[in-house]
C-alpha cells in the first residue's frame, strides 16, 4: 500500500486554494476588462491550469495502463500499451516545460519589482532542480544502461508473436503462441505500471517542492502577492 505522503501535494494544494480564492471575483470577467493586477492573476491561473492538466494526465495513464483492453477494440493490446507509454513520456516532458514556464512567467512579472533579484536567483535554482529531477525520472526505468533498449525489444517480441498468431493456419499452434503472447504482455504491462507508479511518486515530489518555492515568493497570508508596479491598480 502506498505511503500517504507519496500521494500528498501539500504545497501545491495550498497554492491552489490561494489562487482559486483570488480568482473567484474575475473568473468570468472578459480579459479586455481586466486591470493590470487582474491580468497578472489571470495569466498566472492559465499557466497553473496547464500544470494541473499535465499532472492529472500522467496520473490517469497510471490507472489506464493497468486496464485490460475491451475485446471489441481493433487495436492490439501491445500497440495500445506502447501508445500509453509514449503518451506518458511525452506528457512528462510537457509537465516539465510547463513548470519552468510558470516560474519564468512569475520572474518576468516581477522584473520591475524590488523582489526581482531575489526571484531571479530563486528561479534559476528551481529550474536547475526541475531539469535535474525530470532527468532522473527519464532515467528511472534504465538504471542499467540497456534497460530502455530491453523494453523496446520486449515490445518487438510481443508484436512478432502477435504476427505469428494472426498469420497462423494451425489452431493448436495459434493457441500455443496466443498463450505466450498473453503471458509476455501481462508481464510487460505489470512492469510498466510499477515503473510509472514510481515515476509519478517522484513527480509529485518535484511539483510540491516547486510550489513550495513559488509560495515562499508570491504568497503572503494566504493571498497572492502582486508586483509593486501593478499592485495599486
Amino acid at each position: 500500500m502506498a505511503n500517504e505522503s507519496e500521494n500528498t501535494l501539500k504545497h501545491f494544494d495550498h497554492f491552489t486554494k490561494v489562487l482559486l480564492n483570488d480568482m473567484k471575483p474575475i473568473i468570468q470577467k472578459e480579459f479586455k476588462r481586466l486591470s493590470l493586477k487582474e491580468e497578472f492573476l489571470r495569466k498566472l491561473f492559465e499557466s497553473y491550469m496547464e500544470i494541473s492538466e499535465s499532472y492529472n494526465y500522467i496520473n490517469d495513464i497510471e490507472q489506464i495502463i493497468g486496464l485490460y483492453p475491451y475485446r471489441q477494440q481493433q487495436i492490439s493490446k501491445n500497440k495500445l500499451l506502447k501508445y500509453h507509454l509514449i503518451s506518458y513520456l511525452h506528457e512528462t516532458n510537457i509537465l516539465r516545460d510547463r513548470l519552468i514556464r510558470f516560474i519564468t512567467k512569475i520572474e518576468r512579472g516581477f522584473k520591475k519589482d524590488p523582489l526581482a533579484s531575489k526571484i531571479a536567483g530563486k528561479k534559476k535554482l528551481m529550474v536547475e532542480n526541475i531539469e535535474e529531477s525530470f532527468k532522473n525520472i527519464k532515467n528511472h526505468r534504465d538504471k542499467h544502461v540497456h534497460e530502455a533498449r530491453y523494453i523496446d525489444m520486449e515490445f518487438n517480441d510481443i508484436e512478432g508473436i502477435e504476427l505469428i498468431v494472426n498469420a497462423g493456419k494451425d489452431d493448436n499452434e495459434k493457441d500455443h503462441y496466443r498463450q505466450i503472447y498473453n503471458t509476455l504482455y501481462k508481464e510487460l504491462k505489470d512492469k510498466l505500471k510499477r515503473q510509472i507508479k514510481q515515476n509519478n511518486i517522484h513527480t509529485r515530489s518535484i511539483i510540491d517542492n516547486c510550489f513550495d518555492g513559488i509560495s515562499i515568493l508570491i504568497v503572503d497570508k494566504d493571498r497572492i502577492v502582486f508586483p509593486k508596479d501593478i499592485s495599486g491598480t
